[in-house]
């Protein structure tokens, strides 16, 4: 209705600037030991990374679906931003509030709902049996385990009278059911019997979200267009392994390696460093923030809004790097790496843009 999309005209740019601010400071954290040069650059690079050249911008249409994943998204960077604060010598009141943050990111979205027991496996881990000698740490670290996946639940259940959210959901979008891609030449979506939610989806949704040709150039009109346009017979997506539509529901979709091409280079190099050195932390807590991923891969959707799960691994994927960066680089290999990310860095803010742009039909369909 008219009422709830001015509703969310009005809240999505607050969950945007939330999500956007919460993983700015958990950058600047990150930069505090750094030469003030060094550290103005990297938060120049991140401001532009992590906002108008990431796919926040993907996320801006006043549409529930694009609400809830963004809100989630902007309490899971707060949740870790004051667990981090908490690490470095923060109180212990901090766990409380990354408790109560998380609970609220599962509540918008049930995707999120492990971040909290991770994060506290993680304090449990560090603590180990200090726990037990302080009743209130010992309470919001139970609250940080549970209270999500209790949240999570309780809300599907008044929603749908279930734990689960119907997987009829997709099939009623339209009243046709295509069995085959040619039929549905003329129609934004191909629908067909949606496949069960299973392992046998990873390999597809991770090829489709992964790949870095997800995008293609153009002279006239947006520069930066989607290459992979669900079931129009000028851009077909391509499913590997599968062969075919049938299945799935496609809709225009990119990749996280078009939109935020760094901050996913940046990550790469942090996750393969945390394993060799065994950074424990940094694990526990890129596993925290990906675990919502799981869900998204397992299942038999493809859409330019779940790349927004992907963000918060992102940011702080950006946050460690930057150490890392600055000690493993020297001389004119910085350089050329400035030079490099600041080419990304402008592709990012075109593309994400223009995508933007010519994503934002898709819902007014319906």
């Amino acid at each position: 209705t008219s009422i709830t999309a001015s509703f969310a005209n009005v809240m999505i740019p607050i969950a945007a600037g939330m999500a956007l601010f919460a993983a700015l400071d958990l950058c600047r954290q990150g930069a505090v030991g750094l030469a003030p040069r060094q550290a103005s650059v990297f938060m120049a690079i991140a401001a532009v990374a992590l906002g108008p050249g990431s796919v926040l911008v993907l996320l801006a249409d006043p549409f529930v679906y694009q609400e809830a994943i963004i809100w989630s998204v902007a309490l899971v960077m707060i949740t870790v931003n004051v667990f981090w604060r908490w690490w470095h010598g923060g109180s212990n009141t901090l766990l409380a509030g990354a408790s109560l943050a998380c609970t609220l990111a599962a509540g918008a979205r049930p995707t999120t709902m492990l971040v909290g027991p991770i994060l506290a496996a993680a304090v449990v881990v560090r603590l180990r049996t200090a726990m037990t000698t302080d009743r209130r740490l010992l309470a919001s670290v139970a609250a940080l385990a549970l209270a999500p996946a209790l949240f999570s639940f309780g809300t599907m259940y008044a929603k749908f009278d279930q734990f689960t959210q119907p997987s009829e959901a997709y099939k009623n979008q339209t009243g046709t059911e295509y069995q085959d891609p040619a039929s549905a030449v003329d129609n934004r979506f191909c629908l067909a019997p949606v496949n069960h939610v299973g392992m046998e989806n990873v390999p597809t949704n991770l090829f489709a979200y992964l790949r870095p040709d997800s995008a293609r150039v153009a002279i006239d009109g947006a520069p930066v267009r989607f290459r992979f346009a669900g079931c129009t017979d000028d851009a077909p997506t391509l499913l590997w392994p599968r062969d075919s539509f049938v299945g799935y529901y496609p809709e225009q979709h990119t990749s996280i390696t078009t939109t935020m091409p760094l901050a996913t280079l940046a990550t790469v190099f942090v996750a393969v460093m945390a394993v060799r050195r065994r950074r424990w932390i940094n694990l526990l807590v890129f596993l925290a923030v990906a675990s919502s991923l799981s869900a998204i891969l397992t299942v038999p959707v493809l859409t330019a809004r779940y790349l927004g799960e992907f963000y918060p691994m992102l940011a702080v994927g950006l946050v460690f790097s930057c150490p890392g960066w600055v000690s493993t680089v020297q001389g004119r290999a910085r350089a050329w790496l400035l030079g490099i990310g600041a080419a990304s860095l402008a592709w990012s803010v075109v593309a994400v843009a223009s995508l933007f742009i010519e994503y934002g039909w898709i819902y007014r369909l319906l």
